[in-house]
């Protein structure tokens, strides 16, 4: 039997507590996932689409046998065409995923908290 306050919950109650366990395990996935998942999708599709249309060069740095990272460069024409474009491309790969990673942990950050002082307020 389940109690919760000392009162018995009722079978129902009972599915429901594992429902709301099962939802935020899974909300804790999501929450790290979708923005990596963003910054790797950014990283394979959009930026080499971007970077082809405005004539970038790849540029790549082996830091090891395993491991590289790449960015774009333009002419200085096409850098003051579009300053912000270029900025953008020029930003390493590994950067935009780090970005992903640290949105992922400000939104789980902030999560933690509004549970934590947020459940103080509602008792």
């Amino acid at each position: 039997m389940v109690y919760r306050n000392r009162v018995r919950l009722a079978p129902y109650t009972r599915i429901m507590a594992d429902l709301s366990v099962r939802v935020r395990a899974l909300r804790f996935v999501v929450i790290v996932a979708l923005p990596v998942g963003f910054a790797v999708l950014l990283n394979a599709l959009a930026r080499p689409a971007l970077a082809t249309q405005l004539g970038g060069v790849r540029q790549q740095s082996f830091t090891n046998y395993r491991s590289f990272d790449g960015w774009w460069e333009f002419d200085a024409s096409v850098a003051a065409e579009h300053p912000l474009l270029t900025g953008f491309l020029g930003l390493s790969d590994g950067a935009i995923a780090m970005l992903g990673l640290l949105g992922s942990g400000l939104v789980l950050g902030a999560i933690l908290l509004r549970e934590r002082f947020g459940s103080r307020a509602q008792r």
